[in-house]
């Protein structure tokens, strides 16, 4: 109805053009006839079946326009409702369509196996633990060891799934694996075009080397980390 006011229920987070204001909380609390009576009536939390609760609704994209595509990672502008009713009319999303893995492998007398990495956004050369993209329908454990033996060189066992988050999640839904295993074998080529040096690191050279600033890599100091703590 034009010019009526629409207030959002506290309980359930839909927008209602008649509500209840409890007594003392004016201009703070608003609820819809149908919560304030399950409320008042003594239902858990005041929580009308079959209702989702506020705090668990999650953004709803509006509208999408696809602005680069390919099958590393696609970029999409997106409007956005949030569920406190605001609206963002351009949020830029990086799209991973596949999880990405990352390998902590330590040989058998506990040395941690790194790959010497040149990276073009950062512009730096840099040791850091062996990473990349997971293939269609492969499980993250044999990707992780497939990854680990292309960049190093080296197989492994007892592959661990260690922790699982995402490195930016306020602009990419990009799903990042850390796992453990041990490192058998000997030294085998490895892709030489990507890795410019492998080597062995103790944990104290390790912490020398983070104390000193030289790891720059947000997932090797996240998975070097979590490491020491879980």
């Amino acid at each position: 109805m034009p010019g009526k006011i629409l207030r959002r229920c506290d309980i359930c987070g839909n927008f209602h053009a008649s509500y209840i204001v409890p007594e003392g909380d004016v201009g703070k609390r608003y609820y819809c006839y149908k919560c304030w009576k399950a409320r008042q009536s003594g239902s858990p939390g005041g929580q009308p079946e079959g209702i989702p609760r506020f705090s668990d609704l999650k953004p709803e994209a509006l509208e999408r326009h696809l602005i680069y595509q390919s099958r590393w990672v696609n970029l999409y502008v997106d409007r956005v409702r949030f569920p406190n009713g605001s609206i963002v009319e351009q949020h830029h999303l990086l799209d991973f369509e596949r999880p990405a893995v990352m390998t902590i492998a330590r040989g058998p007398d506990g040395r941690y196996l790194m790959v010497k990495v040149c990276r073009y956004p950062s512009g730096r050369t840099e040791w850091e633990f062996p990473a990349g993209g997971v293939e269609p329908d492969e499980e993250i454990t044999a990707a992780a060891q497939r990854e680990l033996k292309e960049e190093s060189g080296y197989s492994s066992t007892l592959p661990e799934i260690l922790y699982s988050y995402n490195p930016s999640n306020g602009m990419s839904n990009q799903v990042f694996y850390i796992l453990r295993c041990q490192v058998t074998g000997a030294l085998a080529a490895f892709d030489k075009g990507e890795i410019t040096e492998v080597g062995w690191f103790t944990k104290d050279e390790l912490w020398r080397m983070v104390r000193r600033g030289e790891i720059k890599d947000g997932y090797t100091l996240t998975a070097f980390l979590l490491d020491q703590h879980l």
